[in-house]
């Protein structure tokens, strides 16, 4: 590529880029399509379970992520070994010496235990551990400990797990989120239930022997648009979770029952798959480079060839891609409004 703004421009722009050619065997992409800005909130990616205060306990197992478009088993956790506590999760431990539940700016939020002793494999299920009443009376009644799903959820998803709070004392928080690559690995901050950012998260939350407060759907930067009925149950009981994304539906489940369900279509936007896509709406050119650089949207943006030669494609096809000699051939189109930058090259070298 002889003009290095093109990338620039197609990041500034938001341009989507779909494969039609193809060079050396690997994809070229050829089509420029439009796309507006995605203001929407970001839909979760991974999902926390989190012990807090007064020696609060819980033993966590059966975790299971179930991708809704295939209706495949992604990911799987029975905890039937010392090694399952750390497979795709992340374990932290806060003690209370920091502040933890204090005012934020108190709050040493470098004071914590990865992967320690108090988030641990017992009796083969994954056991998060606090400090401060009965069950572990010394170290401080605010301690908190989590883990953190470390793959990504698939983009329609459903997280089912068993949870059972050991004691009465404390509480027992589960969120379904989004994590920026960005964000810190430990995201436990008093006063926010997870990683920072504009998005959607999924809580359910409980504590003593009911669940004091009831599923809700919480919006950055909105006071929880969605919340529902606290659910019957009995959190020192076990139980199994559950929490789903569909398109733009959300469900909260208690024991295999849904308990709350809401559109969050206001929120999330749901991309279609690319084969639902209609790659004729705002596109700007299309250049099969079947023997020459003709746009054939119909916009007449065509291009002029400088030494590259038609040669096969990946696929064997006869005049189906181009060859670049990798130090002076490329393919010029000319500047144009629609692509709202100066003149483009595009080129291909061989590696």
């Amino acid at each position: 590529m002889k003009n290095k703004s093109l990338t620039q421009k197609i990041s500034l722009l938001a341009l989507s880029l779909f494969s039609v050619g193809s060079l050396f065997g690997k994809t070229l992409a050829v089509d420029l399509k439009t796309k507006e800005l995605d203001n929407s909130f970001k839909r979760p990616n991974t999902f926390i379970i989190r012990s807090i205060q007064a020696g609060s306990t819980t033993d966590v197992d059966n975790i299971k992520v179930t991708d809704l478009d295939t209706n495949e088993v992604v990911y799987e956790n029975t905890f039937s070994n010392a090694g399952d506590a750390t497979r795709d999760l992340l374990l932290h431990y806060y003690p209370d010496s920091g502040g933890v539940e204090s005012r934020p700016q108190d709050m040493n939020r470098k004071d914590y235990v990865e992967n320690g002793t108090m988030t641990r494999i017992v009796n083969g299920k994954l056991r998060l551990e606090t400090t401060g009443f009965n069950r572990n009376g010394r170290g401080g009644y605010n301690s908190v400990s989590d883990a953190t799903f470390t793959s990504e959820l698939p983009h329609n998803f459903l997280v089912e797990f068993d949870a059972k709070r050991m004691q009465w004392a404390g509480h027992l928080h589960i969120y379904a989120t989004y994590k920026n690559p960005g964000d810190t690995s430990a995201n436990y901050v008093p006063g926010e239930n997870s990683f920072k950012g504009k998005k959607a998260t999924l809580a359910i939350t409980g504590g003593g022997s009911n669940f004091y407060n009831s599923p809700s759907i919480q919006i950055t930067g909105e006071k929880s648009p969605f919340a529902f009925s606290n659910p019957s149950g009995n959190p020192t009981k076990n139980i199994r979770y559950g929490m789903s994304i569909n398109g733009t539906i959300v469900n909260f489940y208690i024991d295999g029952k849904s308990i709350g369900t809401a559109n969050l279509s206001d929120y999330l936007k749901e991309e279609k798959p690319m084969n639902e896509v209609d790659l004729t709406s705002g596109l700007v050119a299309w250049y099969p480079l079947d023997g020459n650089a003709s746009d054939m949207s119909g916009n007449s943006r065509h291009g002029t060839i400088y030494g590259a030669n038609p040669t096969e494609d990946r696929n064997g096809k006869i005049n189906g891609a181009y060859n670049f000699d990798g130090m002076d051939d490329y393919i010029k189109i000319n500047h144009d409004k629609a692509f709202n930058h100066t003149t483009e090259y595009f080129s291909m070298v061989q590696k």
